[in-house]
């Protein structure tokens, strides 16, 4: 009968919750340095160098339009707005960050034969 009643006692004790346990935060990775300067490159943005980077954006520099502007980065999102006017965006949140595909451009028939062009498309690349 002892035996049943410590059995039944760690049977109560297994089923009692034990002490609780943080949930994990979710890591959320920042974007790097190269990410960065070629999410801009990507929009378009040329000569772009990195500023400053803090806990949660990177400022960064550019030509927007022919013209320097200084940038601000979110560091988790990657959207891209002015730093002097939060309001103008320069690259959106979630735009896709996939190559540039180039398609094959159209010859004209009485061109394919032309000998030039057969050696541009042999010539092997160094």
């Amino acid at each position: 009968m002892a035996t049943a009643q410590i059995l039944l006692v760690i049977a109560v004790a297994a089923m009692q919750p034990g002490p609780a346990r943080p949930e994990p935060k979710p890591r959320i990775a920042r974007i790097s340095e190269e990410v960065a300067l070629q999410r801009l490159r990507v929009a378009g943005v040329t000569d772009v160098r990195i500023v400053r980077r803090d806990s949660a954006s990177v400022v960064l520099e550019g030509r927007v339009e022919g013209r320097r502007l200084l940038m601000r980065m979110d560091g988790t999102t990657g959207k891209v707005v002015s730093a002097n006017d939060p309001a103008r965006v320069i690259v959106p949140t979630g735009r896709p960050m996939g190559a540039t595909v180039v398609l094959p451009q159209p010859i004209e028939r009485d061109r394919i034969a032309d000998p030039v062009l057969m050696r541009e498309a042999t010539r092997s690349p160094r």
